[in-house]
């Protein structure tokens, strides 16, 4: 009798699992969780451990009131200059990058777009540069600090999803932003089953192992089409007119920005001023991995500089980019996959191309969905959706 579609995936996820040790050893060398992916294992803390760091603890705590207020400067500004060296371990590093980078796109984007500073002052921009050099990332919003670590647990005897977490700040207060950064926080735990599959699909070809190959590359087809549908929940209820014309300039960063044509000065670390992207979904670490397992490439280089998806390994903590290469530099399934003279092989890797063109695909519907509202609004449209 012919197995059932869910024994297949069942025997999948045996063989995968058998590969268990071998997949954490690698994983862990990279910050990777076995069980959350690029989520960290640990729950993020909620507030600095030593309380010399409680300015800035109160300061995110109260941040989208002190926006809404428009206080916000003003409580940066008499910030103390605090000694970043004094931050414990990695977790309240990693607090550290959430804290000053929300509070630091909060400070710049009080205002709103027609009205940004171009100076963020010594006692935000000198602990703030200094610890996402620490991370290896950027001192500006995006989606590690932004998204990854922008959370807390409601309930630790229920099981970690959705319906489980809050945010640890928002930038308006308004359901559709918890909404937004929940949605694209369980795209990370959803890419869970594929990250595993990237580590035993390199072994499987090392090893030319062909059932567990196989199991790998549906197990990733499978996994990004879930991401699929859980990209398409996006909104229920975050409204795309409230995403542009409330959230979206918080997210911005100030590099090819016509506010910023030479960046944003960070008072005491430089002279001239720096030019950092704002957040973006290109920042994820896992589609980077879906490609580099793939043997996708894209251009590394566009008119004599990093080109756009290149360029987004810089905002990644290091260990999450450093991870990206390995899987760059590892075995090659495309290459395993071309020299086999199984059909069936190569109708599994394409599927998961297809897959994950298909995603893409989707992902483009929506900014150019986004787009059409920028025009609709420059050209004089509807007004502001309600923040609420």
């Amino acid at each position: 009798m012919a197995k059932s579609k869910f024994d297949f995936y069942m025997d999948c996820e045996l063989l995968i699992e058998a590969e268990k040790d071998w997949i954490k050893s690698v994983l862990e060398q990279y910050r990777v969780s076995y069980t959350r992916g690029f989520i960290p294992d640990e729950d993020p803390l909620l507030e600095f451990k030593d309380p010399y760091f409680s300015p800035w603890d109160e300061i995110v705590k109260d941040l989208a009131h002190l926006i809404q207020c428009g206080k916000l400067r003003e409580a940066v500004e008499n910030m103390p200059l605090l000694d970043h060296t004094k931050l414990g371990g990695e977790q309240d590093w990693d607090r550290a990058n959430l804290v000053l980078s929300a509070i630091g796109n909060g400070y710049v984007w009080q205002n709103g777009e027609d009205d940004p500073v171009k100076v963020i002052p010594k006692c935000l921009a000198v602990p703030w540069v200094s610890v996402a050099e620490h991370s290896g990332a950027c001192p500006v919003i995006g989606h590690w600090n932004g998204m990854l670590n922008n959370w807390r647990i409601k309930d630790k005897t229920r099981p970690l999803d959705i319906d489980n977490i809050d945010t640890q700040f928002v930038f308006t207060g308004s359901k559709d932003e918890f909404w937004f950064c929940a949605v694209t926080w369980q795209l990370e735990l959803h890419a869970v089953p594929g990250i595993k599959s990237v580590v035993a699909a390199q072994k499987a070809v090392t090893d030319n192992n062909y059932e567990l190959l196989q199991s790998c590359l549906v197990t990733i087809r499978k996994t990004i089409e879930q991401l699929k549908a859980t990209l398409e929940r996006m909104f229920e209820h975050c409204h795309p007119e409230f995403f542009y014309t409330k959230l979206r300039i918080f997210l911005a960063g100030w590099k090819n920005y016509k506010k910023f044509p030479e960046g944003m000065l960070y008072e005491g670390v430089s002279s001239k001023p720096l030019q950092f992207s704002g957040g973006s979904a290109a920042q994820s670490t896992t589609f980077q991995v879906f490609d580099a397992v793939l043997g996708i490439v894209h251009p590394k280089v566009e008119d004599g500089q990093k080109a756009f998806l290149e360029s987004m390994l810089d905002y990644m903590p290091r260990w999450h980019r450093e991870f990206v290469l390995y899987v760059r530099n590892g075995p090659s399934v495309r290459d395993y996959v071309q020299k086999s003279n199984d059909n069936n092989l190569k109708e599994l890797y394409n599927d998961c191309v297809e897959s994950l063109i298909q995603f893409r695909s989707f992902h483009v519907q929506i900014v150019t969905r986004l787009v059409q509202l920028c025009l609709q609004f420059s050209s004089g449209g509807r007004s502001a959706h309600r923040s609420g």
